[in-house]
């Protein structure tokens, strides 16, 4: 490529490497070059770099190689004109073609599209593909297969041919063998040598390393995968096939790339090892895909399975802190998670009857941290099914005596977590959360420390506390729980419904619709969430149909008092909603009793204002807050907008202003939007209107002027506005920034005209000022995305 360029440019070259020595008799101007190509075949080649650079500073340098930007020449401060590397050698359908055709080889586009899908475009594999193609004539899978055999035999008879370059070949006959890894592990395949880390990073950024299956995996093209792993086979002893195995997967053990490890294992030589790491690191395994650990367990025979590995098979299949667990769990995986943790009960009797009677079984960290998954795993399944009581019993035993692991306790305090939420007692369970989550870290699990993290902000969310919760979130990770955790869809709906950002909610309630599994506590916060942003969204047909299916899908599973209190509120709150305030009061009043009954007691003073009783309101509704007063947040704004309308209902304007003045002081304070959308738009229009001429503080005034902004994007364009076509075209003008003048001039009309045209546009649109037509013409759908308005200008 490079002697083409020079050949047609007709410009001289002197060829370097790390052997070259720049003499002083080839230094003067008469010998000077126009280019320098350096192959940067090892790091030596920076020196000759940079004494080629000093004796020749006006020739181009043209670098040559195989490891991609040379980070050699990057930290000598060497800036070449051109890399030379394998992004620019690989082959384009169309070259492949023409190469195939100086081969005296036609070949179709649809089979150069093939042949570079199975080589990447990789040059030493399309080479032997076309040289069979040549000989076959024809070109399908058995071509590919062979012409990728005898590529990676002539790699390997070259890598064989210099010793230096075998620990490389090596590592990259590993890579095949484990078919696809993530880019964190190119770094633990590479090894300590100087040039295998630089090769395969060089080989991702060239693309010769293809996206795999995972996310974040990479692996060579299939043909060429298929081709290594035959190789691999071919060039290695079984014991060396062993040793390479053992170091890479201990490696990536080390830097917790457990899949990666398990990926490396691939085959029956490798079992041992296999096991061994797995037994060792049981309690990490549920940083491994369940989908992995599924396949893992066809490759092993049950045998082999110790009581550890038994308790992870039964983990992936109902712990919801394994990642990617599928949701929801089947009837049958949860039998079989039970019949696994039989198994593994019996394996630990068998060795504590090995053992004999000394020592005591309890005596044993390691048996300890056994059995206490197990237990955790038990209460998992009676808490799914509803026994609540015994699940309690379990985990309560567990915390009495709890395990020696950081990483055990990490899971039974998330798991106890989930059932004090459960079982109505919060405070609780934020303590167990966060010592979940020190535990994790301390035992050095950073996505089990995450999650429970994510459960902590998910019962704040309940526990409302601003002082805690609404700066939380704004301090808190961005990154949510991996895709597929029983955490994540619920703490997005929280945090959307937390600005009433409606994008985000429609976007949630677009995606497949909720499923109710374990933990069901979270799954009603999900649940209550949907509900709340149907209704913001002014769909409570909506609403009502996804409660309707959550109940029948409900029917017979016995539900605490926390997940029955969830489902009456929200039908409650949908009734009233719905023009039925007395079947909503109904319901509330036979609601069993609850150890926190401060969002009852908002929910049944919003069905007496809608009753009328408004004495009943401000009688009842101050007695349940005064002993939250303070620390509620969101349930402090609901409270005072309530008292408010119902002040104005008895016709004490003064005490029902100073509650609208409170309702806005404590949202500004703690960021909150959705709590005033509950009261319904016309009574929220009450609200703003009344304080909008009260005198705030700087924060509070913006906080009105943001809900003024809610206010209009959900509640003020009800009705529908017919504008002519002569007043759309003002509008349009309007948006423009014309004035009055010139829109006249344009209009061929007198300026008094156009006036008088736009006292009956802003009488339609609701509106006083252009500013605000602009902006309702806006919301309404009126003006397209391309009539853009700069509202201060507008209002200047």
């Amino acid at each position: 490529m490079i002697q083409q360029w020079l050949d047609a440019t007709g410009q001289h070259a002197t060829w370097v490497d790390s052997t070259t020595r720049v003499e002083r008799s080839t230094t003067s101007s008469s010998f000077a070059p126009d280019v320098i190509v350096l192959d940067y075949d090892a790091e030596a080649a920076v020196d000759v770099a940079v004494e080629c650079r000093r004796t020749w500073p006006r020739a181009r340098m043209v670098v040559m190689t195989g490891v991609g930007w040379p980070a050699g020449l990057r930290s000598a401060a060497i800036s070449p004109d051109a890399v030379v590397a394998g992004r620019a050698l690989r082959f384009t359908h169309a070259e492949l073609r023409e190469w195939a055709a100086e081969n005296g080889v036609g070949i179709s586009d649809g089979d150069a599209a093939a042949v570079v899908e199975a080589t990447a475009g990789y040059p030493v594999f399309v080479d032997a593909v076309i040289q069979v193609l040549a000989e076959r004539g024809r070109c399908d899978s058995s071509v590919l297969a062979e012409g990728c055999d005898r590529a990676a035999s002539d790699l390997s008879a070259v890598a064989s041919a210099d010793s230096a370059y075998w620990s490389m070949w090596e590592r990259l006959l590993v890579m095949g063998h484990a078919g696809e890894l993530t880019t964190s592990a190119l770094d633990v395949v590479g090894g300590s040598d100087s040039y295998s880390p630089f090769s395969l990073r060089a080989m991702q950024d060239a693309e010769l390393l293809t996206p795999g299956s995972g996310p974040d995996t990479v692996g060579f093209p299939p043909a060429i995968r298929a081709a290594m792993r035959r190789r691999f086979s071919a060039d290695l002893t079984i014991g060396r096939q062993v040793d390479l195995v053992r170091a890479a997967m201990v490696a990536m053990r080390d830097r917790g790339l457990l899949g990666d490890a398990i990926s490396v294992a691939e085959g029956d030589p490798f079992r041992a090892e296999l096991l061994e790491v797995l037994t060792e690191e049981w309690l990490r395994l549920d940083d491994v895909p369940a989908g992995m650990i599924h396949d893992l367990f066809a490759r092993v025979r049950e045998v082999d399975v110790s009581a550890e590995l038994w308790i992870a098979r039964a983990r992936a299949l109902i712990d919801m802190a394994q990642r990617d667990r599928a949701i929801p769990v089947a009837a049958r995986d949860r039998q079989l998670a039970q019949r696994y943790l039989d198994r593994a009960e019996k394996r630990l009797a068998e060795k504590v009857e090995a053992d004999g009677p000394e020592p005591v079984a309890s005596s044993d960290p390691h048996a300890d941290d056994c059995r206490t998954m197990i237990a955790v795993l038990r209460a998992v399944e009676d808490r799914s099914a509803g026994r609540h009581h015994e699940a309690e019993a379990k985990l309560q035993q567990c915390l009495a005596d709890p395990p020696a692991s950081d990483l055990a306790n990490a899971v039974l305090r998330i798991h106890a977590g989930i059932t004090a939420t459960t079982s109505d007692r919060l405070e609780e369970a934020l303590a167990l959360f966060a010592e979940a989550g020190a535990a994790a870290t301390v035992g050095g699990g950073p996505r089990l420390a995450a999650l429970a993290a994510d459960c902590e902000e998910l019962v704040h969310w309940y526990v409302d506390d601003p002082g805690l919760w609404w700066r939380h979130i704004g301090a808190s990770r961005e990154a949510l729980p991996e895709r597929g955790s029983a955490i994540s869809r619920p703490l997005q709906f929280a945090r959307a419904l937390h600005s009433l950002d409606v994008e985000a909610l429609r976007q949630l309630l677009s995606e497949s619709p909720m499923v109710l599994d374990d933990p069901l506590v979270v799954s009603l916060v999900e649940l209550e969430s949907r509900v709340i942003a149907l209704q913001a969204l002014r769909r409570p047909k909506v609403a009502l149909q996804e409660l309707d299916l959550a109940e029948i899908a409900l029917r017979g599973h016995p539900l605490s008092v926390a997940e029955q209190h969830v489902i009456i509120q929200a039908r409650a709150e949908l009734l009233l909603d719905e023009g039925d305030p007395h079947g909503a009061l109904a319901l509330l009043d036979a609601a069993p009793p609850r150890a926190d009954p401060i969002s009852d007691a908002l929910s049944r003073a919003r069905v007496l204002l809608g009753l009328g009783r408004f004495e009943d309101v401000i009688t009842q509704l101050p007695a349940r807050l005064e002993p939250v007063a303070g620390d509620r947040g969101r349930f402090a704004v609901i409270a005072h907008l309530i008292l408010a309308l119902a002040h104005r209902g008895l016709g004490d304007q003064e005490t029902a202003d100073r509650c609208i003045e409170t309702a806005i002081v404590t949202g500004a304070r703690n960021r909150l939007v959705w709590p005033y959308v509950r009261v319904g738009s016309d009574d929220l229009r009450y609200v703003l209107d009344r304080a909008t001429g009260m005198t705030l503080d700087a924060a509070s005034s913006a906080h009105l002027a943001h809900l003024e902004t809610v206010w209009e994007s959900l509640f003020a364009f009800d009705e529908p506005v017919d504008l002519s076509d002569r007043e759309m075209i003002v509008l349009e003008r309007l948006a423009d920034h014309q004035s009055v003048r010139s829109i006249a001039t344009g209009l061929h009309v007198s300026p008094n005209t156009v006036k008088t045209q736009l006292r009956t546009l802003y009488r339609k649109l609701g509106v006083s000022n252009r500013a605000d037509a602009i902006r309702a013409a806006r919301l309404r759908g009126l003006l397209s995305d391309t009539a853009q308005d700069d509202l201060d200008s507008a209002g200047a």
